[in-house]
């Protein structure tokens, strides 16, 4: 066996320790080299622009008559006769039931000379007092005769208005025989029906006035305060917007409304706001008591930027999305978010015109990551 000098033993261990720090040296960092190594990732861009959107909002609301009127008897008597057709429209002053009007005329004829003979006695006494107020100027008559004819004639006098006030309730009552609509409109089925006996105040009826028709809904919080704003100072007859009638089976229409009414409390039990609405209903296609649904602008952004959900990503500030960065790297970008439309949202701040944003290929990037614009979806052009 061949025996190693220690001298060559040395020399070997100094050049591989040599060799060893000399690739240390020359090596960089693993972190440097992994970057380096992967390839730009292929992103979807979009360019961001301005544009003028409207935030809307659906609500359930309940049509109702603008007029709803129970017709309700004002005399207690036999009812004789119905003089219209339900469901029917009717004017107003119509007569639609008469009450047996005898027992009213007598009792107009008893008045009638009550109020008569009063009429006779007050001028009588009007005369006598006129004469003793004469004499008692002349010192013909005494003192108490010319109070006793000053207390006959204010008494003739209470008397003779007080026939004329019972007079006046009696050609009253026998008016009230005939029962009349007091607005135009449809009538409903009528609840007492000819011969029976019905007492002052008995509901007879109803009667709708269908044209124009009201809309009742509510808001939540939140949606009444944003549609305050937004309706602040602008005229009342502006204020127009679309009711969207969706029926069963039937075709949605859209009608024309305005907002005439914003209850100024919020109701503390349900957090809502009452609105009203008014609909001409020309047609009559709305019916009192149909479900539809109103559709309201609540917010108007003339320069927004709309994001779409799925771009959207939670990092360490809040939501985020990634734009094109310097030398094509991905930068994120913290964004206040607004209103959502649709499948959209309205980004507040932290993006401006122009800027490109990434919209696919977004899920994986890194800030910081290489990247490679392979389509952008305003011209769909591809680059290699």
């Amino acid at each position: 066996m061949k025996s190693v000098s220690v001298q060559s033993l040395r020399s070997t261990t100094l050049f591989s320790a040599a060799a060893l720090l000399l690739v240390a040296c020359s090596g960089e960092p693993e972190s440097n080299a992994g970057q380096q190594g992967v390839p730009p990732a292929p992103v979807t861009v979009s360019t961001l622009k301005y544009e003028a959107v409207e935030q809307r909002a659906t609500y359930p609301a309940r049509i109702r008559g603008s007029q709803e009127v129970e017709v309700r008897a004002q005399v207690t008597g036999i009812l004789q006769e119905k003089r219209y057709t339900e469901g029917a429209y009717i004017e107003k002053g119509q007569t639609l039931f008469l009450i047996e009007p005898e027992p009213f005329e007598l009792a107009l004829q008893r008045a009638t000379a009550d109020y008569e003979n009063a009429e006779v006695t007050f001028a009588q006494a009007e005369r006598e007092w006129l004469r003793i107020q004469e004499l008692y100027e002349n010192n013909t008559v005494s003192q108490r005769d010319f109070e006793q004819a000053r207390l006959a004639v204010q008494q003739a006098e209470a008397i003779f208005s007080q026939a004329d006030a019972a007079k006046r309730d009696a050609e009253r009552n026998l008016r009230y025989t005939r029962v009349e609509s007091p607005i135009s409109g449809y009538t409903g089925i009528e609840t007492v029906s000819a011969g029976n006996l019905i007492n002052s105040g008995a509901v007879l009826t109803s009667i709708t006035q269908t044209q124009p028709a009201y809309v009742h809904f509510s808001l939540p919080e939140s949606d009444a305060i944003a549609f305050r704003r937004l309706a602040r100072g602008e005229p009342k007859q502006s204020q127009v917007y679309a009711v969207q009638v969706e029926t069963r089976g039937y075709e949605r229409s859209e009608y024309p409304a305005t907002i005439e009414f914003i209850d100024p409390v919020i109701d503390p039990q349900t957090g809502q706001v009452q609105f009203r609405a008014t609909v001409e209903n020309a047609e009559n296609t709305l019916i009192p008591g149909q479900f539809v649904r109103v559709s309201l602008t609540l917010r108007e952004f003339n320069n927004a930027i709309l994001v779409a959900e799925d771009v959207i990503s939670q990092g360490p500030q809040g939501a985020q999305v990634y734009v094109v960065g310097e030398n094509n790297s991905a930068e994120p970008r913290v964004v206040e978010l607004g209103p959502r439309i649709q499948d959209q949202y309205v980004i507040l701040s932290g993006l401006a015109e122009g800027e490109q944003l990434i919209v696919n290929g977004h899920a994986a990037l890194q800030p910081g990551a290489p990247i490679q614009i392979a389509q952008n979806t305003d011209n769909g052009n591809e680059s290699n």
